[in-house]
């Protein structure tokens, strides 16, 4: 799964209505009605990493230009695609 995938595999050849659904006003959170603030916030982290030098894999240790996210979590190391539980 490390190939790339062309933009055309999520081209929609739907020609349906153009009719957009519209949220209601009322049904948007004001500013004062959200209990989160941007200091209650995580830091975003990257899930993905290239580096044309090359980087480690955390798990077999080999130098790779493109590394991802092990198991997705936030704070799992960065493996190679053959690492990658996909």
């Amino acid at each position: 799964m490390s190939d790339d995938a062309s933009l055309d595999r999520f081209d929609s050849t739907d020609t349906g209505s153009d009719e957009t659904e519209s949220v209601a006003p009322d049904d948007a959170e004001s500013p004062a009605e959200s209990a989160a603030t941007v200091a209650d916030a995580d830091p975003a982290v990257s899930t993905y990493e290239w580096s044309p030098a090359g980087g480690e894999c955390a798990d077999c240790g080999a130098s790779v230009e493109r590394r991802w996210r092990a198991d997705g979590e936030r704070d799992g190391g960065l493996v190679c695609a053959d690492c990658k539980e996909w």
